[in-house]
């Protein structure tokens, strides 16, 4: 029902993109290649920001941790106020509501992994940029082609389809196609590729182990896929140290320099091998991976040089810097002009062929916005989703699919990881353990009891005669990716209910893993051991349904869970 990106040749369809940049001044020409994270963006606080987007001629700019009104409010404002149409941009890995209020929230991608469905992964970017594209949001960060081998990656883990290229290839072409196909330009990452390191770039540039020929044949599979067969507008580059594919070292400390500021991988590989011709961007330049080793303007003149068309400028602090480095560059040579002008060119680029030269991107108006933006209308969609993720590895002496609970009482245990705060702190969406509430609609008396960092004494103490006074036991463990912890392992009080013998407490334990499944590396000798690769509430509620034989388990794990599980384990499970 929307405007379908402006890919069809129109007649001199390129003389937008030739016409306003023959027009730009070079300080222009330096604000295009930025785009800037502001927090808070409202229409309240608007008008410093607008003031600082127009000074600094931005080309676009990035939000997280707001409001699709927010945004749709704000964005009519900013684009009748801007020289060049901005591209705004978001992180919609999950749907549009995994980092906006009042979008579609679905499962992460590992959660879609196993089904290998392309339809499935078509209709979620279609329903991705229908709602992003109703509030004025052209580019999202997504999807993500790492290939997850490492169960000790901390930054990657659920977010992630699996482990085979061959699956994450086929899922990012159909993803990409839903997105672009319905006007929201799809910005793959985190290339040249992780999934194999077990570091997290926004600490330190995340060393890769893999040799050139792994690299090339594995990791850069999804993205020479997704260029070739379906027009890949966006490639995102991280802080990642491949010594494998770069030669460059950094004149100080003599390590290799980021592959995100490496013009062997962004020109060499991504845009000479690999033939990209759409538009770079950094990750996000407030990272470890870089700013450890470069001051941000050092870095931001380095970047473009590489290759990059774009910088993600995460900390608006630092803009100035980044701008003026960049502009000092151009005047000065060490940024050549056709450099700089190729880069300014592949954003006007991207720009046109999601029609912002004809419509500056403006949002829709209140009526139409209202009707393109229902998440309510996609929740039977979401819940086949998580249906097919639901994965059983574990039913050792057959008691799944509970029967004859009614009546029961049942003790869930709820370890958050990391802990709900931190979480809510770094920006993620509050989550809570949904299942007291599901087991209560079944008839089951519940008591909970939730493992926090500090649990003391006195609380192994009441966890003791809780679990002696229940008739079944339900560990409910969140494994959550997120930035800058350096670990995915739940905390130390919700490992050391594994080394007090949870597993062996007297009691039939059902040990559900709502998020990282490589904590079934902890919990082999489990009786019930079930797996959902996602946290959302959803996805709690097909688990559950699984126990309790009211639908078919037939997921199998897209990753391979060492040294127990391969990928493809699982069990299948009949509905009663």
């Amino acid at each position: 029902m929307h405007r379908k990106m402006a890919q069809e040749k129109r007649p001199h369809a390129n003389d937008w993109v030739e016409r306003t940049l023959a027009g730009l001044t070079p300080e222009q020409k330096a604000g295009q290649l930025l785009n800037v994270c502001f927090f808070g963006l409202n229409l309240e606080s608007l008008p410093p920001i607008l003031e600082r987007m127009k000074r600094f001629h931005l080309g676009g700019y990035f939000q997280v941790k707001n409001t699709l009104k927010n945004l749709r409010e704000c964005n009519e404002v900013i684009q009748r106020e801007v020289e060049v149409p901005m591209l705004v941009a978001s992180d919609f890995e999950a749907g549009v509501g995994y980092m906006l209020e009042g979008g579609t929230l679905f499962p992460r991608q590992m959660a879609r992994g196993d089904a290998n469905d392309a339809k499935a992964e078509y209709e979620i970017g279609r329903i991705t940029a229908v709602e992003g594209r109703a509030a004025g949001i052209h580019m999202t960060a997504a999807p993500v082609f790492d290939i997850h081998v490492n169960p000790a990656y901390p930054d990657g883990n659920t977010r992630a389809w699996g482990d085979d290229p061959a699956v994450i290839a086929r899922l990012g072409v159909a993803n990409v196609k839903g997105l672009q196909s319905h006007g929201m330009a799809a910005l793959a990452k985190h290339f040249p590729g992780s999934g194999s390191t077990e570091m997290d770039q926004h600490m330190a540039a995340a060393w890769v182990p893999e040799s050139r020929e792994r690299m090339t044949r594995l990791y850069h599979r999804p993205y020479a896929e997704a260029i070739r067969r379906a027009d890949l507008l966006g490639v995102m580059v991280s802080h990642l140290d491949v010594p494998s594919l770069i030669t460059e070292r950094h004149p100080v400390d003599g390590l290799p320099v980021p592959a995100s500021l490496s013009k062997e991988v962004v020109t060499g590989i991504l845009k000479k091998k690999l033939g990209f011709r759409g538009m770079t961007m950094t990750d996000a330049f407030n990272m470890g991976g870089v700013n450890n080793r470069y001051d941000r303007g050092e870095a931001a003149l380095k970047a473009i040089q590489a290759g990059n068309d774009n910088i993600l400028c995460f900390d608006p602090g630092t803009l100035e810097q980044e701008y003026e480095a960049i502009l000092k560059g151009a005047r000065d040579g060490a940024i050549p002009a056709k450099r700089l002008d190729d880069a300014v060119r592949r954003v006007l680029t991207v720009k046109q062929k999601l029609g912002l030269d004809r419509d500056r991107g403006v949002p829709l108006p209140p009526d139409r916005y209202r009707e393109a933006v229902t998440p309510l209308r996609h929740e039977a969609f979401t819940r086949r989703v998580t249906d097919r993720a639901v994965t059983v590895l574990r039913n050792d002496r057959k008691r799944l699919p509970l029967r004859g609970m009614a009546g029961k009482k049942a003790l869930v245990i709820s370890a958050f990881n990391p802990d709900r705060e931190l979480a809510v702190r770094k920006g993620h969406k509050p989550y809570d353990d949904a299942v007291p509430g599901l087991l209560r609609a079944r008839g089951l008396i519940v008591d909970e009891i939730e493992i926090v960092p500090d649990f003391a004494d006195d609380a192994k103490a009441k966890l003791n005669a809780a679990i002696e006074a229940s008739d079944i036991v339900f560990l409910d463990i969140f494994g959550i990716p997120s930035y800058g912890i350096g670990t995915i392992l739940p905390h130390r009080a919700v490992m050391e209910l594994f080394y007090r013998g949870i597993l062996h407490c007297g009691k039939p334990v059902v040990v559900s893993l709502f998020g990282d499944p490589y904590i079934a590396r902890y919990a082999p000798s489990a009786e019930m051991l079930v797996l959902t690769f996602d946290e959302t509430c959803f996805s709690q509620a097909s688990a559950v349904a699984v126990i309790f034989g009211e639908i078919t388990a037939k997921g199998r794990s897209p990753v391979a869970i060492p040294p127990w599980f391969p990928r493809g384990s699982g069990l299948k499970l009949s509905a009663r």
